[in-house]
């Protein structure tokens, strides 16, 4: 079975939080119930 590296935060609400960490697990749960509408994480140095 191939590693999954990438995950969509639509799709990975439930998934365990050490797999995600617990920025992305937050992120996973906003886009679950419809509050995230972002495209990606952005950092917050302002340089992207």
């Amino acid at each position: 079975m191939k590693k999954k590296f990438v995950y969509m935060f639509d799709k990975a609400y439930g998934l365990d939080k050490t797999l995600l960490g617990g920025k992305g697990a937050g992120l996973a749960e906003m886009a679950s119930i419809g509050i995230l509408n972002t495209s990606g994480v952005h950092d917050n140095y302002g340089g992207l």
